[in-house]
C-alpha cells in the first residue's frame, strides 16, 4: 500500500458564529490534508456556519521501505481561526501492506491456540496477521488491501463471521479470494444468511436436520484442484464425533470438503477466480495434532499451501 486515505472526518463548528479552521498533522510517515474529494490539498477549511460541519481527507504516504504490517500513528489537529486557543484533534493508525496474503485469527485459543499452525502452513509465503480477539474491528480498507485471505474461527460460537459478512462480501466483490475454516462457523441461524447462501454457496436450514451429525471422516471432492489427492481424512474432534453437514447450492457449487456427496466443479462466482472453503472436516484440533503429511494436520496445511499456490498463478 503506497498511500492510505483515512476516512474523511467531519469538522464541526459547535459555536454560534461562522468560523474556519487551520489543519495540522503529525506522524512519522508523511501526512497531508485534503478537501472532501481527497484531491485538492487543504491547510485551512472553508468557512463553516455555526452549528454546521465540513469534511476533510487525510492522506498518509507509506514509505516503500516499510515492512509488511508496520504501523504508524498520525494525529490531526484542527484549530479555530477566529479563536486560536480553541482546538481539537483525532488520531488514527496506518498499516503498511506489502503482501497479498492475510491470516485472520478468530479462534478462541481454547483449548489450544491454532495460529502457529496456520502460520507454519504458509511456508515461505509472506502474510499479514490480524487477531480478532486482540482487536475485533478489522478495517475494510486493510482487508481489501490483500488478495488472498485465510480466515479461521476454531471453536468460536455462535456466529463468528456474521459481524463481518458485509466486509467479506465487499472483499469478494472486489476480486478477493477466501479460504475459511472453523468448528461452528455456520451453526444454527448463522448459516442461513444471504451471505452464506450467495457467497459461500451453502444451503443450511438452521435446524437439527443437518447440525451435529455423527461423522468420522470427510472426503475430498474429486477433481478439485485444491484438494485432489487428499482422499478420505479422519476427523479428530475436540469432544464428540459430530459435525454439521452442509450442501453446496446447485447454482454455484463451492470448492470445499464435503462429508456428503461430492459436488461437481462449477464456474467461479461472478466471473472472478473464487476460492472458498469451509474446512469443517479438518477442524483445528486436527491441525494442532499434526503438521506432517499423512495426518489431518499435514493435510490441512497442504490445503492452505495449495490455495496460495493456485491463487498466485
Amino acid at each position: 500500500m503506497s498511500d492510505h486515505h483515512a476516512p474523511p472526518p467531519p469538522v464541526a463548528n459547535q459555536g454560534y458564529t461562522a468560523d474556519s479552521y487551520n489543519l495540522g498533522t503529525s506522524g512519522t510517515w508523511p501526512t497531508t490534508t485534503y478537501d472532501a474529494t481527497c484531491t485538492t490539498p487543504l491547510t485551512t477549511t472553508p468557512t463553516v456556519a455555526g452549528g454546521a460541519w465540513t469534511t476533510v481527507c487525510v492522506k498518509v504516504a507509506v514509505p516503500a521501505s516499510a515492512a509488511n504490517d508496520a504501523k504508524d500513528t498520525e494525529h490531526l489537529t484542527v484549530t479555530s481561526v477566529g479563536s486560536p486557543s480553541v482546538s481539537a484533534g483525532a488520531s488514527f493508525t496506518t498499516i503498511a501492506v506489502a503482501s497479498a496474503n492475510l491470516l485472520v485469527d478468530g479462534d478462541t485459543n481454547n483449548p489450544i491456540d491454532s495460529a502457529p499452525y496456520y502460520k507454519a502452513a504458509m511456508g515461505s509465503q509472506s502474510y499479514g496477521y490480524w487477531d480478532l480477539a486482540a482487536d475485533p474491528n478489522l478495517p475494510l480498507s486493510y482487508l481489501k488491501a490483500h488478495t488472498n485471505v485465510v480466515w479461521w474461527t476454531g471453536n468460536s460460537y455462535p456466529a463468528p463471521i456474521t459481524p463481518y459478512e458485509s466486509e467479506l462480501a465487499s472483499f469478494l466483490d472486489g476480486g478477493g479470494r477466501l479460504l475459511m475454516s472453523g468448528q461452528d462457523i455456520l451453526d444454527q441461524a448463522a448459516g442461513t444468511t444471504a451471505f452464506v447462501k450467495n457467497y459461500l454457496h451453502i444451503n443450511w436450514d438452521g435446524t437439527e436436520n443437518q447440525n451435529d451429525k455423527a461423522t468420522v471422516s470427510v472426503t475430498a471432492i474429486a477433481g478439485n484442484p485444491l484438494t485432489a489427492g487428499l482422499g478420505t481424512v479422519p476427523i479428530n474432534h475436540n469432544s464428540s464425533a459430530q459435525t454439521s453437514r452442509t450442501r453446496p447450492r446447485r447454482s454455484h457449487r463451492a470448492r470445499r470438503h464435503s462429508p456428503t456427496t461430492p459436488a461437481r466443479p462449477t464456474r467461479p462466482h461472478r466471473g472472478y477466480r473464487y476460492l472458498q472453503g469451509v474446512l469443517r472436516g479438518l477442524p483445528d484440533r486436527g491441525v494442532r495434532d499434526g503438521g506432517r503429511q499423512g495426518d489431518a494436520g499435514g493435510q490441512h496445511a497442504q490445503v492452505v499451501r495449495d490455495v496460495l499456490t493456485s491463487v498466485s498463478g
